[in-house]
């Protein structure tokens, strides 16, 4: 969507970038304030700024299908993006992603009971596969992202997901975001890095949250209490530690790739 400025040139409508997760979001905004003009707060949890030409908007969609839905439907109504890039951690469906490989999907495959599936855009998705080659952690792009309505925790519900639904890994935000861009006549496209694959166990963190963050007292406590618990916090920190530094590099890819026209010219 092109609007005239008043000296005669065009404002295009702006490239708006989204994460769920505190920690994906903060990747996102310290990627934007390297590659991007001043970064000023717009909203709640959203900050624009422009890169070249071209305005970005990045905001924060939430945890959840409901979150995502309901933040993506209050940007669009208010900015009108032509581009929605739904990014972060995803889990690992396919033996053959390992944590901080990139995935760059070719369509999303939305939850029971009704799977419904959208593609993303097959320019955009090029240039991020092209991204995640550059950093050498592109694994699988060309298959399905499904989503989830809670966390999978294990093996056995990560592989039964996979037989279902025919994607190689899962998120909780991505058909959530893919379903309001497509009403909104919104270009989408999804990029992911693995946080656990599929043969890992994620532990159950509900326990140790305090208002949706990891609490140190109960986290502490609850390690000395259960050396099965500790390990695998030890190891969650440890992927998560690999997903964070794809996803940031992604960001400057991305970015980049704004600035040089590659990903402007929607």
């Amino acid at each position: 969507m092109h609007h005239p400025r008043r000296d005669g040139t065009e404002r295009r409508a702006p490239i708006a970038v989204g994460a769920a997760l505190d920690w994906e979001l903060r990747a996102l905004r310290r990627a934007l304030e390297r590659n991007a003009e001043t970064v000023v707060p717009f909203g709640p949890r959203q900050w624009q700024t422009r890169i070249g030409s071209r305005a970005i908007v990045v905001y924060q969609t939430g945890v959840g299908l409901k979150s995502a839905r309901r933040s993506t439907r209050e940007l669009i109504a208010r900015v009108h993006p032509t581009l929605i890039i739904n990014s972060g951690c995803a889990g690992g469906l396919a033996a053959s992603l390992r944590s901080g490989d990139l995935i760059a999907p070719s369509r999303i495959v939305g939850p029971e009971p009704a799977v419904e599936e959208w593609p993303t855009s097959p320019i955009v998705r090029r240039e991020l596969i092209r991204i995640g080659t550059a950093l050498a952690r592109a694994r699988s792009t060309d298959d399905a992202i499904a989503t989830s309505r809670s966390p999978l925790l294990d093996r056995s519900a990560k592989t039964s997901l996979a037989s279902q639904s025919g994607a190689i890994a899962v998120d909780m935000e991505s058909s959530g975001v893919a379903e309001v861009a497509a009403a909104g006549n919104a270009h989408f496209a999804s990029l992911r890095a693995i946080l656990d694959p599929v043969h890992s166990a994620t532990p159950n963190l509900q326990g140790l949250l305090d208002h949706g963050r990891l609490s140190p007292l109960r986290t502490v406590s609850g390690a000395i209490g259960s050396p099965r618990l500790g390990y695998q916090l030890l190891e969650l920190a440890w992927r998560s530690h690999l997903a964070s530094r794809s996803l940031r590099n992604a960001y400057d890819g991305i970015f980049a790739a704004i600035h040089s026209g590659s990903l402007s010219n929607l």
